[in-house]
Parts: C-alpha cells; sequence; structure tokens
C-alpha cells in the first residue's frame, strides 16, 4: 500500500492541526520532487524540511535540482544552504543535504 504525506497526516490529526510543528527529513534517492508533490495539503503545517539531493547518482530522476529548488520556493520555504556535502572519488560534488525553511 502507498500513502502520501497528506494520507499520513490527514489520517492522524485530522482537525488539530491548530499549532502543529513539523520538521519533514527526506532522503529517498531521487524520488523527493515525487513524495513533496503528494504533500501539499501538509507543506503548509511545515515548519523546515532536510532534503538530500544527490547529483551524481546511478538512480534515474524524473526531474533536476531546478525543478527541485523551484517547488520549494513555489510552496513558501526558502533554502538556507547545504547542511552536509559528500564528495565523489573523482571530487565532484556527488550528495547535498539541504535544509528548507519558511
Amino acid at each position: 500500500m502507498v500513502s502520501t504525506i497528506d494520507d499520513i497526516i490527514d489520517k492522524k490529526y485530522s482537525g488539530s492541526e491548530q499549532g502543529l510543528k513539523i520538521f519533514l527529513k527526506l532522503d529517498t534517492q531521487g524520488n523527493e520532487l515525487n513524495i513533496l508533490k503528494g504533500a501539499l495539503h501538509t507543506l503548509p503545517l511545515i515548519n523546515a524540511v532536510l532534503l538530500e539531493h544527490i547529483f551524481a547518482t546511478p538512480y534515474k530522476s524524473k526531474y533536476d535540482f531546478n525543478d527541485l529548488i523551484g517547488f520549494m520556493y513555489e510552496t513558501g520555504f526558502i533554502c538556507n544552504g547545504a547542511l552536509s556535502i559528500e564528495y565523489a572519488t573523482t571530487g565532484e560534488v556527488s550528495v547535498v543535504d539541504f535544509l528548507f525553511t519558511k
């Protein structure tokens, strides 16, 4: 069974969102944007999101980093920068955790 973030939050907190503070961390090997799109009702309740983005990846992704940043800005988040950066053996940036807040 597949659920969206909206499904989970709606079932757990239905009607009690007042004052709810949510921190979301996503590390889903290139599926972050798809998951965020399943949280359109919940995103207004979220205060901070920690997102991993893989720049050098063996995984197929249907979006690039600009798509992810654009979506976050459109939903009211700003990027506060990178919290961690991993490098490939070639020296190129491989994986970065970005913090977004409102």
